[in-house]
């Protein structure tokens, strides 16, 4: 539901624009979140997980989307 809720993340359901490095935002926090739930682990985004994730669309956030995908098929 949160996810059906984002501008960005609508958007980027459109590749209007998809979402890639150097992106923030609440639809970038809410992706990490989500790769989060799903096991993945950020330990920059989150400050080694003491803080919610960052909402930016940096090197990690690339790299767990990369094993997300793989992982995935």
């Amino acid at each position: 539901q949160v996810m059906r809720n984002d501008p960005q993340l609508q958007a980027a359901a459109n590749n209007q624009p998809p979402l890639r490095t150097g992106m923030r935002g609440s639809g970038v926090q809410i992706l990490q979140r989500c790769l989060i739930a799903q096991g993945f682990s950020m330990p920059i985004t989150t400050c080694q997980g003491k803080q919610d994730p960052d909402g930016i669309y940096g090197d990690e956030t690339r790299s767990v989307v990369a094993l997300f995908q793989r992982r995935e098929g």
